[in-house]
């Protein structure tokens, strides 16, 4: 009952989350001019947040601050040591902007039973992360690997491609069947 309890919270505080942003995101579509700084404010708040706990919004308000403000936003959550005993990982903590980690592509999202990812970085992992930062799918990449998430049930994960210290790739995978 208390795990029911917890996820209840999790859903409510994403739906909350996602309101607040959708609120924003349609005075932002009608006309970038309208978004007050009280609204900036919000949103660099929301992108401040944990995508893990706090939901996909997070990243969708991360997208908008770009927009107005030079400032990356990251949270500590996304760098710091999470899941189970048996899959426990020290996830990195810089970015790499070289030309083959904007090179790098993963599709088709949304997916359904298997995702292509296609990457210039020798040594890259793949990390699939639920939203609540469990690690569900933890592999090895070739340039060229084939992926199969035919486990995953439909809905919204997070997924990192990394290398070292250096985050490749961080972005949501969507599986719809």
């Amino acid at each position: 009952m208390f795990f029911v309890s917890i996820l209840f919270n999790f859903k409510v505080i994403m739906a909350s989350n996602q309101k607040t942003f959708n609120t924003i995101y349609h005075l932002f579509l009608k006309a970038d001019s309208l978004v007050t700084p009280m609204h900036l404010n919000t949103l660099k708040n929301l992108a401040a947040l944990c995508p893990f706990t706090d939901g996909t919004s997070v990243y969708q308000a991360r997208a908008i601050v770009k927009y107005y403000d030079t400032l990356v936003y990251v949270n500590s959550c996304e760098y710091s040591t999470i899941g189970s005993e048996s899959k426990t990982i020290n996830t990195p903590t810089k970015l790499n902007s070289s030309k083959e980690a904007l090179n790098t592509l993963v599709y088709p999202n949304p997916a359904n039973t298997e995702i292509t990812i296609s990457t210039e970085v020798n040594g890259a992992k793949m990390i699939i992360f639920n939203v609540v930062g469990q690690i569900l799918i933890n592999k090895e990449l070739n340039s060229f690997s084939k992926l199969d998430v035919s486990e995953l049930k439909n809905g919204t994960y997070l997924y990192k491609i990394v290398k070292g210290s250096s985050i490749i790739k961080a972005d949501k995978l969507i599986i719809s069947k």
